[in-house]
């Protein structure tokens, strides 16, 4: 069994790691939501969570003020080298840090950060423990940017074999409502928010994915069950955006912690 998990564990990751990038967010989006940080400092402290192979950091890269330090974390170390490379190439060395490390247990100083960038992975915990540990990073000036999958209604309400399919792909997906509440509770104010359009999904992300699994399912997974297995869920999950879409969106939030009133 164990044996198992992990050779479906390895096709599920050797998949991202041949994407272009890792989260349905385009480069247009990636500034759309940086144009909502008003006020960056020079020599900004940036830590991004779930970088994957950077195509998020880059971007960022290009557009932050001058000085700025952005340290960019994932947990799948084929993904840092792959950012390590684009880094080098780009001779952002002295302001790039990669590191491999889980997005949810990094040690991060606490009250250094002014942007927080969490918008190409979906962390491991509920936003319930995800805001207030990432709120605890941030400037009492600084702002997050988080990607969360939401359903458009209720999901008790949603068909059956779509939230089965959604459990697997991704179980942190919630409502807007749930959002909001998440972020009052955590007492952060909310600056802005955005759907993912349409192209995002598509361009870069499901197209690609797309035509990897089918290179993979007739190639080196052929006549590998386990890993045919996850390509078949990848299969689903593109098959669902394109047939369900009405179903539920993604959206990038952007917010600050709440001023303390004098």
């Amino acid at each position: 069994m164990a044996e198992k998990e992990e050779e479906g564990s390895r096709a599920y990751h050797l998949v991202f790691e041949l994407m272009p990038r890792q989260a349905p967010v385009s480069r247009v989006s990636v500034k759309k939501a940086l144009g909502f940080c008003q006020d960056l400092p020079q020599n900004t402290n940036v830590l991004e969570l779930g970088c994957g192979s950077g195509a998020q950091t880059m971007v960022l890269a290009e557009k932050l003020p001058q000085g700025f330090h952005l340290t960019a974390i994932d947990p799948r170390q084929a993904l840092i080298d792959r950012l390590k490379l684009e880094v080098k190439d780009y001779e952002f060395e002295h302001s790039i840090l990669p590191l491999c490390a889980r997005i949810d247990a990094f040690p991060y100083l606490p009250g250094s950060c002014d942007l927080l960038w969490c918008a190409g992975s979906m962390p491991k915990i509920p936003l319930s423990r995800a805001l207030p540990q990432w709120k605890s990073y941030l400037k009492p000036t600084g702002c997050m940017v988080f990607l969360q999958w939401l359903w458009n209604e209720p999901k008790e309400t949603q068909d059956e074999a779509l939230t089965s399919l959604m459990d697997r792909v991704n179980p942190r997906m919630t409502t807007q409502d749930e959002v909001l509440k998440q972020l009052r509770d955590a007492e952060l104010d909310l600056v802005g928010a955005f759907m993912i359009p349409r192209e995002d999904w598509w361009d870069g992300y499901y197209h690609p994915m797309k035509r990897i699994v089918t290179l993979l399912k007739t190639g080196i997974y052929l006549h590998h069950p386990v890993a045919r297995a996850v390509m078949e869920q990848f299969d689903q999950e593109i098959l669902a955006r394109k047939t369900c879409e009405q179903s539920y969106d993604a959206a990038i939030f952007i917010a600050r912690p709440k001023k303390i009133e004098d």
